[in-house]
């Protein structure tokens, strides 16, 4: 069922306890426009110029919603399903507030005035008096005196639905704020499937506090890494690129007004079993890949480039067996399994490779090097969190790199 009234008139009535009218525009809670909804990163709703309803002759004028746009009302809305609650000044005793709809519901809830009285801890006359005054205001019958107690009509059903769903978002909204606001510890990154930045961020999580927390480390290819931070409202990322695309980088990342910094440089390494074939050879070179499967995870490193053409200078020339991943779990499942599997890696942390039994060998045709940049907006101030990643990111560096 969706209530009458916005949270505006709720936290109105709640504050003030006064007589009120519900406009015929106002907007339910859940039809409230979803940009309201959205993070803070992907749109920021209009403030509202006056959160209290302004009181003009004893009446509720209208506000103007926190969108431009809201959702309309049926054109029968104002229906006899659907009555308008109405007060007058002159009529005070006869006004609803908030305690006729606890009256209410009580009565529901125990079945009988009395118990309810008992249960409010107000007289029985004055309890009853209530009830008829708030029946008369909105000009509906709630109850039916029956000889089994006090039962709804069809019009209390709804009356009843409304009640209720009222006081549940004044108990929700007295639940957040009489403790006060506790401030969320937030922390979000997209960063390259590299195992010695999963281990800067496995080490970053031990400083989190036992305060409510919500943290976001996310995998992805150096394309989405810039979206994210655009778009989707991430404070960090990370990009790898080979350095023959470093002219292209700069000038799109200064483009697009984000600050970047290098991290790392390096040239990637053979990852394989200790006991492959290739780790018993003095020196490996491109030739010696050939009988051998590859492990290639499928991100390309260039926005603007074509899966095939970002590959080309990436994949292995002479191979002709590869799987390509989607994800960096299985392939040390793979390594691990299938010695004559191998992969062009990132450095790693040593205990990882003692966990899976692997080496990393150098390739002594190797010429490509590899450049890790931290990247965030030009107008956004690092967070201690930021900062206490940031420095578990170099020290994984100086042990891995």
């Amino acid at each position: 069922f969706t209530p009458l009234l916005t949270f505006r008139e709720i936290l109105k009535m709640y504050r003030t306890n006064i007589d009120f009218d519900i406009p015929s525009d106002s907007t339910p809670l859940h039809a409230m426009c979803a940009n309201c909804a959205l993070p803070a990163s992907q749109t920021s709703p209009k403030p509202l110029s006056d959160p209290v309803p302004k009181i003009q002759n004893s009446k509720v004028l209208p506000q103007s919603p926190p969108c431009s746009d809201p959702p309309p009302f049926p054109s029968d809305y104002q229906s006899a399903s659907h009555p308008t609650f109405h007060a007058s000044s002159t009529h005070r005793s006869s006004a609803m507030n908030i305690l006729h709809l606890k009256y209410a519901v009580e009565i529901l809830k125990t079945g009988s005035i009395n118990r309810a009285s008992e249960t409010l801890h107000i007289a029985q006359p004055n309890l009853s008096r209530a009830i008829k005054d708030l029946e008369s205001s909105l000009n509906i019958t709630i109850f039916t005196r029956t000889s089994r107690g006090m039962t709804l009509t069809a019009q209390g059903e709804e009356f009843i639905t409304y009640a209720k769903t009222i006081l549940e978002q004044i108990d929700s909204l007295e639940e957040l704020y009489k403790h006060g606001c506790v401030k969320k510890q937030k922390f979000s990154i997209s960063v390259p499937r590299s195992s010695y930045i999963s281990d800067a961020f496995a080490r970053f999580s031990n400083s989190l506090k036992a305060d409510p927390a919500e943290v976001f480390y996310n995998e992805t290819n150096s394309d989405l890494v810039i979206k994210n931070i655009l778009e989707f409202g991430y404070h960090l990322g990370i990009i790898r690129y080979l350095t023959t695309f470093d002219h292209y980088y700069k000038e799109l990342l200064t483009n697009k007004g984000l600050n970047f910094e290098l991290i790392a440089e390096f040239k990637y390494t053979l990852l394989m079993h200790n006991a492959h074939p290739l780790n018993q050879l003095p020196e490996i070179h491109q030739n010696d890949l050939a009988p051998y499967i590859e492990l290639v995870q499928c991100d390309p490193f260039a926005p603007s480039l074509s899966m095939t053409m970002s590959r080309k200078d990436d994949l292995s020339t002479n191979v002709n067996r590869r799987i390509f991943l989607f994800e960096r779990g299985s392939q040390f499942d793979i390594l691990f399994h299938n010695h004559q599997s191998f992969m062009w890696v990132s450095p790693l942390p040593k205990t990882l490779l003692e966990h899976y039994g692997l080496v990393q060998k150098p390739c002594i045709d190797n010429t490509k090097t590899f450049k890790d940049v931290l990247l965030y907006k030009k107008d956004y101030t690092l967070s201690p969190l930021d900062k206490q990643f940031i420095t578990e990111l170099c020290n994984s560096k100086r042990r891995c790199v």
